[in-house]
């Protein structure tokens, strides 16, 4: 399922990316997609714990995210990115945002389920990073592969 959800995403993102007009880089979107690629990671390691040990943190990060989300939209040619910013933090999807809804559901998770979506997330804004550090030179990022079939 992981690996067929990664191919549409990235078939989709390279179709629009290929009509696009080219967007210009922004240090401030490549940094806000560094620090909430390690904000998100850590918080995903301690969901083993309690939802609520950690709700304002969660809360903070949904946050962030949004903020992220609301600065790459508003960047011109950037319909591209901010698809993927909308994705990370959306509650219904399997990355960032569809992870909090569900350990808030649950309470807490398992070690492998973290381990999972620590893979997936960790992908997902590799390629946002890709995507926003290769428009100084409009080069392609190259998906990799995910690493199993989930």
């Amino acid at each position: 399922m992981r690996a067929r959800f990664f191919a549409v995403l990235l078939c989709t993102f390279a179709l629009v990316g290929a009509c696009a007009i080219a967007p210009e880089y922004s240090a401030v979107a490549y940094k806000n997609a560094t620090d909430l690629k390690v904000e998100s990671l850590e918080l995903i390691s301690e969901s083993t714990d309690s939802y609520s040990q950690h709700s304002l943190q969660a809360k903070d990060l949904t946050e962030n995210l949004d903020k992220a989300y609301e600065y790459a939209n508003g960047l011109p040619h950037n319909e591209v990115t901010a698809e993927m910013w909308w994705k990370i933090k959306s509650p219904d999807q399997p990355l960032v945002g569809g992870y909090l809804a569900l350990w808030r559901t649950r309470g807490k998770v398992t070690p492998a389920l973290a381990d999972e979506y620590q893979t997936q997330v960790a992908e997902a804004f590799d390629y946002l990073i890709c995507l926003e550090a290769n428009k100084k030179t409009l080069s392609r990022c190259e998906a990799k592969a995910p690493a199993g079939d989930g």
